[in-house]
């Protein structure tokens, strides 16, 4: 259970300003439980370069590869009970994976998007380990238009060695490989490869199961330390097929190659088997208003789950689940994970720092106990281009944070000290 770490100033991160809504500076943090780093100085060269964390780890394991299941909802995934979207039971959805994959790892029970719940935003939210305070949407001067204000996990396995790749069926992604934080260039983030239709080069693939061929065939012949896939196609099926109920369709679809995936990673002839982790998580899920659905859809198209992007129940919880033999331990894993969560403790996997995620490693599902200390709070790039902290501690060097019952702000945010 976590619980708070003494007293707390708790707030809301506004862009470029404290924690005020009227304007005036917030009031100072108690200095006995706050440890505050102000980033390096960009003009004279001085102060710390990175957030508190170690030098150096050892990895845990050499490969890790994330299967983005876009906007696919625990109510279609790994929960229980009925889904509204197929009127039968979810375990039907997705039995394959439920039979052959689940039990090989940790599944969290409450794992949550606790940043904007559409795809670009829950994406940058993984990739950077920080919640994202403002929507990254593609924009007339392009996709790349946008970038992550803080350090990728692909920044910080840059210079580890061994490819990395962001790809799948959706050119959302592409501002994704690499941030604009001072210093970082595409050089020190990861390709990005969009996976088109045979039919239409310029199109991307229709088909979930034919980008996870592709997924396998670039693992049998170099594989990445980082991979992440998005598989899009339940997310556009959901929006725009004519039939909504083919965005559960899709799931059911890939349901088996998903299965047939993982079994293949394990075996002797992938060369993966041992040393690769297999991620199972939603960037956000979808819209489920039970009585209010039709005030609150107003004009839009119904039902429901055709659209996602606020806080609701729903939108908010995601499937989440992590496999890899020796070092996750398998079984349900209780309390409430974030996207911010699962980033810091792929890093801690991989065996790098994630210096401004402001997660929490899933301490219960690993095997063994992380070898860090953990830590809260946040980060956020000031005027000056350089990333500010404040971070809590207990006094036993493990954090602890305060987590809400489904609220905008899910869990406790620390203000910001200024310069």
């Amino acid at each position: 259970m976590r619980t708070r770490a003494g007293p707390l100033l708790l707030g809301v991160l506004l862009a470029g300003s404290g924690c005020r809504f009227d304007g005036r500076p917030a009031a100072p943090a108690p200095e006995n439980t706050l440890e505050t780093d102000t980033g390096p100085d960009t003009e004279t060269g001085t102060g710390p370069d990175t957030a508190p964390g170690p030098a150096a780890l050892e990895p845990l394991v050499d490969h890790v590869v994330v299967l983005v299941l876009d906007g696919l909802r625990v109510s279609e995934s790994f929960g229980t009970g009925t889904s509204d979207v197929t009127g039968g039971e979810t375990e039907g959805i997705l039995p394959e994976v439920r039979r052959r994959v689940l039990p090989a790892g940790a599944l969290m029970v409450e794992g949550l998007a606790t940043g904007i719940t559409v795809t670009i935003p829950g994406h940058c939210d993984l990739l950077t380990g920080v919640r994202t305070e403002i929507g990254h949407f593609p924009t007339p001067a392009g996709a790349g238009g946008y970038r992550p204000t803080l350090p990728t996990l692909f920044e910080a396995l840059g210079t580890s060695g061994g490819p990395l790749l962001l790809t799948g069926n959706t050119d959302h992604m592409e501002s994704l490989g690499y941030s604009v934080y001072p210093g970082a260039t595409s050089s020190s983030g990861a390709t990005y490869e969009l996976i088109t239709s045979p039919e239409d080069d310029d199109q991307p693939e229709p088909h979930d199961a034919q980008v996870l061929e592709q997924v396998r065939a670039r693992l049998a012949d170099d594989p990445p330390r980082l991979m992440v896939v998005n598989l899009h196609a339940m997310d556009l099926a959901g929006h725009y097929a004519e039939d909504p109920t083919r965005y559960a369709a899709n799931a059911h679809e890939i349901d088996s190659d998903i299965a047939d995936f993982w079994d293949w990673i394990q075996s002797r002839d992938s060369g993966l088997a041992g040393d690769t982790a297999l991620v199972l998580v939603a960037d956000h899920g979808r819209h489920d208003w039970a009585d209010e659905e039709k005030e609150r859809l107003g004009e839009l198209a119904g039902p429901d789950y055709r659209h996602h992007g606020d806080q609701c129940q729903a939108c908010r919880r995601i499937p989440m689940f992590i496999a890899a033999p020796g070092v996750i331990a398998p079984g349900s894993v209780e309390g409430t994970y974030t996207l911010e969560d699962l980033s810091r403790t792929l890093a801690y996997m991989l065996g790098v720092d994630l210096p401004y995620g402001s997660g929490m490693i899933i301490r219960d599902a690993l095997e063994s106990a992380p070898t860090v200390d953990d830590r809260s709070g946040t980060y956020q790039v000031d005027a000056t281009e350089t990333a500010q902290a404040t971070w809590s501690w207990t006094e036993d060097r493990k954090s602890t944070r305060l987590n809400s019952s489904h609220l905008v702000i899910s869990y406790a945010v620390f203000c910001l000290k200024k310069k």
